[in-house]
This record gives structure tokens, sequence and C-alpha cells, in this order.
């Protein structure tokens, strides 16, 4: 049962990866503006190439910067399409990330490389931005670093015509916000009064909240220990709960967010098994393993296309320490017409700290407008308490958790 669980969570993760997440936009063909739905894409895929449609219900097509002069968002983004230089000394259109449009105009993109270039655009022509780092290492092994903010040249020979902002120039850092903010302030300068557009940064957003959940939770003893007769140590539906923290990271992707939590679960794992002594001596086991752990998932969270419901995915581990952990064997030997009992604990290599891989899948649930309602099911692979490297205690945990975030 748990096996087709696992397969359906990953065949809807592949879906939720798969969703096109169509919002709201336009673009410019031909000096004309044709609104529609544009396809939201990371900061890589948007300056290779738009997918628009003029409905949602129309077929996609695909534009690449020579075919547009450019496009955008109706409340977000918008792209030019501008001619860089390239290696080789070759030159190659680029959908460009505006993010101030005035007398000066800066741009930027994240290269193939993951590196963020950053564009001037004047009356006299387009330049970029550069900062080059280098490490250097001295004749004794040590290293320096050296640091040539050519940028600041850049800057300053445009905006000589504003005298008021160049010692600003000189310390202005090679970072999005700075550039942007001394940008805008040269267009203030230069044309007094007169509206120009400046993108409005998203922020890191952080949310937290209360969840709760029920799990089903197998335990799998293996390797040279009596404990290996059991098949499994199956508990019995357990419930969990806790707190958790999500902050989202735009400047990575805005669809990516870090989640932290902390929970309390309980589980009972219990088995029977018989074993065969010598001259007929037949042992019987009830085992029993009641474990409490304090949880803290480290989740990676992948928030699918926008909607009604917003499907997201979870990917990460779990560090678990065992606050509570009460054993029992309970062993019956019967020889003959006579038999005893002994009471012990099963398993003295116990550790108190455990790890598991965890992959969920859910959805943000609209509550009165506000996505404040959260379901995932999420299934859990852990290397559980075993101290000893010859004995495997693997755990396999099924859950589904419900949350309310603030």
């Amino acid at each position: 049962m748990k096996k087709l669980l696992l397969f359906l969570c990953l065949s809807v993760s592949i879906n939720v990866f798969a969703q096109k997440d169509f919002r709201p936009g336009y673009i410019v063909l031909n000096s004309d503006t044709v609104k529609g739905f544009v396809k939201y894409q990371g900061d890589k895929a948007s300056v290779e190439k738009c997918v628009f449609k003029k409905s949602l219900e129309d077929q996609e097509k695909r534009y690449f910067p020579t075919e547009l002069n450019g496009y955008g968002f109706e409340s977000g983004k918008k792209f030019e399409a501008l001619i860089l230089p390239v290696n080789g000394g070759f030159q190659k259109s680029f959908f460009l990330n505006v993010l101030v449009k005035g007398k000066s105009s800066l741009y930027f993109y994240r290269d193939s490389t993951d590196f963020d270039r950053y564009y001037l655009k004047t009356d006299s022509g387009l330049k970029e931005l550069k900062q080059d780092i280098r490490y250097e290492k001295m004749k004794d092994g040590r290293k320096f670093k050296t640091v040539d903010n050519s940028y600041h040249k850049v800057l300053m020979e445009a905006f000589t015509t504003c005298p008021s902002i160049l010692e600003r120039v000189k310390k202005t850092n090679f970072k999005e916000s700075a550039l942007v903010g001394i940008v805008a302030s040269f267009n203030t300068c230069t044309t007094p009064g007169t509206s120009f557009y400046v993108r409005t940064p998203v922020k890191s957003k952080l949310s937290w909240g209360p969840f709760v959940g029920v799990n089903s939770s197998n335990l799998k003893i293996t390797g040279d220990i009596y404990l290996s007769k059991a098949d499994s140590y199956k508990s019995k539906i357990s419930y969990h709960g806790g707190l958790f923290f999500n902050k989202t990271l735009p400047k990575v992707n805005e669809k990516i967010s870090i989640q932290v939590e902390a929970l309390f679960t309980r589980n009972k794992y219990i088995a029977t098994f018989a074993e065969q002594g010598n001259f007929g001596r037949m042992s019987n086991y009830d085992i029993t393993f009641d474990i409490s752990y304090l949880n803290f998932p480290l989740l990676v969270r992948y928030r699918a296309a926008s909607g009604k419901y917003k499907p997201f995915l979870n990917v990460g581990i779990v560090n678990g320490f065992a606050i509570k952990n009460k054993q029992e064997e309970v062993k019956t030997s019967t020889f003959g017409s006579s038999s005893y009992t002994d009471r012990n604990q099963p398993f003295k290599e116990f550790r108190n700290y455990s790890q598991a891989l965890a992959l969920g899948i859910g959805s943000y649930v609209p509550m009165a407008g506000a996505e404040k309602l959260n379901l995932e099911l999420r299934y859990e692979i852990g290397n559980g308490f075993s101290k000893a490297t010859q004995i495997k205690t693997a755990v396999n945990t099924l859950s589904v958790n419900l949350g309310w975030q603030f």
C-alpha cells in the first residue's frame, strides 16, 4: 500500500513540475502591444524565449528575442529585446529584465552559468556594469583578493551631467538594490518631475504556523540479531504536531522556499515471532519499541503554477532526536510441559539521533480569499536507531499533514 502511495506521490510530483504558470501580460510585436497570457519562467529561461497565449484556451506560441521588441506582465516583470556581445566577437539577442526605464535605463539577466549581469543604457549606448574579483597566491602561500570595480567608471562617465550624485557613485555597491537606486537618482536629477519605471523588487516572505497530522510507520531490522526474524515491526496510526517556518527565496527562484519544522511524534512498534531451539525448545517473542522523537525537517519547497489551488513539492532531510525510548521483550520459552517467561530490553545499542529523507506533495487550499490552509502527503525513509554498523533499523513513514499559515 505504501509503495503504491509513494508511486502516486512521485507521479503527482512530476505533474506539478510540468504545470505551466501563465499570467496576464503582453508582448510587443512590431511596436504593437498584444495582450494575453505570458508563461512565468525563471531568470535563465526568461532571457531566451517568451511563451505566449492570447487566451488560456489557445495554443501557446514561443517567441525569441529576434521576433519581439519585448514582453511583460500586468503586475510584475518587464523585458526588452537587446543585442549583446558574446564570445568570439559575435552578437546575440536576449530578453533583458528591465530594472529602471528612463533617461538612463538599467537591465539585468542571469546567464547560462548562473552569473548575474547588469547593463546600463544611455544616449551613448549600452554598456555592461562589471565587477571583477580575482584571487591570487603569494610566494609564501597566502591568498589575497583583488577587486576591480570597473562599473564605477562607467557610472561616473554616464552621470557627469548630475555632479551631485557622483560622490554616491563611488560608494555604490555592486548589488541590484544599490544599482537601481543610483540610476533612479540620476533620472530624478536630470528629468525632475518626470515619471519613469522602477521595477518593484520581490521581497522574501516569512510565514509560520502550526500543523498536525497522522502517520503510519514500519520498522525493519536486518543483520546478525534475533530481532531480524520478524518480518517488520508495525506501528498503529499515530498523531503528531508542531510548528513550521517558511521563507521564500526570490533571488534564487520565486517558486522556491525553505521550510523548517519542529514536531513531536510517537510511534509504538510491535512484532511477534517464534524461534525454534535445540531439543524441541520453542521461544515466542513479543517485542515492543515505544519511541518518541523531536523531529526537525529541513525542506526545499517548489511551488507550482498559480491558480485556485497551488500545489507544491517538498524534498529534504529530517533530523530526529529520541526523547523517550521504552523497550520491552516478553520471551516465553516452552520445553515439554514446562514454560517460563523472561522480560528484557531487546535492543541495547540504541542511538538517540536519527536521519531520514523526505518527499512530500501537497497543495495550498484557499480560505476566505487567502492561502491559509495547506495539506500534504509525505513519505520518509529513515535509518532508525541502531548504533551497530552490522545491524540496520530502516524506518518507513507515510504521513498526512494539515497546516495553518500566518
